[in-house]
């Protein structure tokens, strides 16, 4: 396995000494020189072969919804049989999955083993450490039955990832790295002495359209195939570290708590900042540094909320409007989201990203979690006669999942939403499932989805997706057949 690091550090200042000061430092006492700066951001690149290995039986996989492409590494064509070692691979995979987070995010311990690891027997022995005898067994065999196959393909593709890594390094060592690293450093008032790194993971991918990274713990995984080039991917890594830096910001405390007390735009703001400043930050500033085709008119991020704030930040920025993540900050993009991203434009997602829900029974939250996707959700079962299970405070949407029998004898509840037992039946009963939305005194949103039966509530919870229009205040019928 190559392993090189990149050093991004801030470029320190050169003082030039006039000829009347080197004529005095014969009679000065020699002191041992001043340390050298620490390293601002750090990536430090690997390319090793259980990561991909791994990579592609949990792509092919559960945890990859199938992805057709992996699939017909594995088996010979996407649409085959997976074999029986690969189920009980899966299956293992699925009842063995944890996370932990030691500071810079959420990682399995299980798949970090395959990035920290060069050889295959290195790799198993790390993960084995963590399982039984007969969960070894299984995944010793899946492993070693899918290094069989794959072999091919990575022989194929490990020229392609040498030269990408080679690529990185020499984008990302010279002015334009230690000039960004000195602006995401300012932006994020690190310390002097902060350090960020990263290990950044390559790992091969069939030729596609389509990319991934993904931060997991101190790790940063990369996909590379024959067509991707180090020039127009380099600012993944930025965009990458940048949320890194954000999580180490000083003043990130202030900065989250300031948008409280502004209502639905604060809400949204809060939910959005982040992608939107790592969008500005790399795929913004850092694109335009290393990527020749970069045009700022182009899709920044795929999610087009988080394209039109990160957009309209990376503008101000380039334009010479410092950043600074601190309470300020919070005002600023408060005011983008008015500008760039207005409440007309709005999804489901953009207000509901962090959420508590209180519901009738778990099934109808967990529809509603699969629908809406979350970031965060606090879900609470079962109901109480007054909404006692809702944490207080918390500046965060309220959602009640609740079908109109659970509700009829729950009168304190209802008048949480300014509702009365008869105006709720006779509206389900004329227009089938639906949410009511209010805001309270606070600004805090309290939205309440309701249909005649258990059943129809499920339904309705599973309707409410992610990129749905916002519900207006007052009644939005849901689905009307779904109540029928």
């Amino acid at each position: 396995m190559q392993r090189h690091s990149l050093i991004l550090a801030a470029l320190l200042a050169c003082a030039c000494e006039s000829s009347q000061t080197h004529a005095q430092a014969e009679f000065v006492p020699l002191t041992p020189a001043a340390p050298p700066a620490p390293a601002r951001l750090q990536f430090d690149v690997v390319a090793p072969y259980p990561a991909t290995l791994v990579y592609a039986l949990d792509r092919a996989g559960w945890r990859g919804h199938q992805d057709p492409r992996y699939r017909a590494w594995l088996f010979g064509a996407a649409e085959a049989a997976a074999p029986e070692w690969f189920r009980a691979y899966d299956e293992l995979r699925r009842r063995t999955r944890r996370s932990v987070d030691q500071g810079d995010g959420s990682y399995e311990p299980f798949v970090a083993c395959s990035y920290d690891n060069a050889t295959l027997e290195a790799a198993l022995a790390c993960a084995e450490q963590q399982l039984t005898p007969s969960e070894s067994f299984v995944l010793r065999s899946a492993l070693e039955r899918a290094d069989a196959l794959l072999q091919p393909h990575w022989l194929e593709l490990q020229p392609a990832l040498g030269a990408f890594q080679r690529g990185i390094e020499q984008l990302t060592s010279g002015n334009d790295g230690r000039e960004l690293a000195r602006i995401l450093a300012e932006a994020a008032r690190l310390p002097g002495d902060q350090q960020l790194a990263f290990q950044v993971v390559l790992v091969a991918k069939p030729a596609a359209d389509v990319y991934h990274a993904q931060q997991e713990g101190h790790h940063l995984v990369v996909e590379v195939d024959r067509k991707r080039t180090p020039e127009s991917q380099t600012h993944v890594l930025f965009h990458e570290i940048a949320h890194l830096a954000a999580k180490h910001a000083p003043a990130r405390g202030a900065l989250d708590a300031a948008f409280a007390g502004h209502g639905d735009a604060g809400l949204v703001a809060g939910n959005l900042w982040n992608e939107a400043f790592a969008t500005a930050f790399g795929n913004g500033l850092a694109a335009a540094r290393f990527d020749p085709t970069f045009q700022a008119q182009r899709s920044l991020y795929v999610d087009a909320g988080i394209d039109a704030l990160g957009r309209a930040l990376y503008l101000e920025w380039r334009s010479g409007k410092s950043v600074a993540l601190d309470a300020a900050f919070a005002e600023r993009m408060i005011e983008l989201v008015g500008a760039a991203w207005p409440p007309a434009r709005w999804r489901r997602k953009d207000l509901f990203t962090r959420v508590q829900v209180v519901s009738e029974h778990q099934e109808a939250s967990a529809a509603l979690e699969r629908a809406l996707r979350p970031r965060s959700l606090d879900s609470r079962t079962p109901l109480s006669p007054d909404l006692t299970e809702w944490a207080e405070p918390a500046n965060v949407p309220r959602i009640l999942l609740a079908s109109v029998g659970s509700l009829r004898a729950r009168r304190a509840m209802l008048a949480r939403f300014g509702l009365a037992p008869r105006d709720l039946e006779q509206h389900v009963s004329a227009h089938g499932a639906s949410a009511f939305l209010r805001t309270d005194e606070g600004g805090i949103a309290w939205l309440l989805i309701t249909a005649r039966s258990f059943k129809r509530l499920v339904a309705a919870a599973s309707a409410f997706d992610a990129g749905g229009p916002l519900p207006q205040p007052g009644w939005t019928t849901l689905d009307e057949g779904a109540d029928e």
